[in-house]
């Protein structure tokens, strides 16, 4: 059965993923952001690590949301998740629920490929990197 409806483990897979997705979405955003640091001022490693802090703070305000919801379908989709398909699978459904909560804030002021990088590839990424060590814990 590919629905299996087993309450507690689909909330520990949402709390997973809402508390390791958004840092990993942080980590997968700051190396772009760190292009206009080290543009300006040059490279440091405190000035990376406080960018990716900064980042990780944002990070949960804005991926919370969507995180928790994705770790939901996977957790619901536990049978049939265990694969590299299926966590593509899942990473582009954070993709996509990334992109629809980051549209519902900034709906007026950007264009898709700006909600792409800000919201989806880090959603992205989260998405597949969770199901990864969160499949590899649980088997």
């Amino acid at each position: 059965m590919i629905l299996q409806l087993n309450l507690k483990s689909i909330a520990a897979c949402a709390v997973f993923f809402a508390l390791v997705g958004p840092p990993v979405g942080a980590l997968t955003l700051t190396p772009l952001l760190l292009l206009g640091e080290v543009e300006k001022h040059g490279f440091s490693f405190q000035s990376a690590f406080y960018l990716w802090l900064l980042t990780t703070i944002f990070a949960y305000i804005f991926g919370i949301i969507p995180a928790l919801l994705t770790g939901l379908i996977r957790g619901a989709l536990h049978k049939c998740s265990d694969s590299w398909i299926a966590a593509i699978g899942i990473g582009i459904v954070g993709l996509f629920l990334s992109i629809l909560f980051g549209g519902t804030i900034y709906y007026d002021s950007t264009s898709i490929a700006t909600l792409l990088i800000m919201f989806g590839m880090p959603g992205l990424v989260a998405g597949i990197v969770c199901t990864i060590i969160y499949g590899a814990k649980n088997n």
